[in-house]
């Protein structure tokens, strides 16, 4: 391994180990109050919140991934990011 991944290993660890603990002081309930409120000031207009609300609910890639296409709507791209979450999580 060289330098540069141990220390990408490294601070992936770290983030880790900081998203756990965030985990442990934040309740479904609290949770589910976040992304209701988060889900409100989206659908009142706030583009910031509804690109937050996005990139969360789908993959990151999905939203603003390579296919991203110039000009394509929210619309649009949240089509493009629901038929590719649809394609990749398949229950066979």
């Amino acid at each position: 391994m060289t330098d540069d991944e141990t220390k990408l290993d490294s601070r992936a660890r770290q983030i880790q180990s900081l998203k756990n603990a965030f985990l442990t002081i934040l309740n479904p309930e609290q949770l589910r109050q976040i992304a209701e409120k988060l889900i409100a000031i989206a659908l009142e207009g706030n583009t910031s919140a509804a690109k937050l609300l996005l990139d969360r609910a789908f993959d990151k890639t999905m939203v603003d991934g390579p296919q991203k296409k110039k000009g394509a709507t929210i619309e649009e791209r949240h089509a493009s990011a629901v038929e590719k979450f649809a394609r990749n999580h398949k229950s066979d």
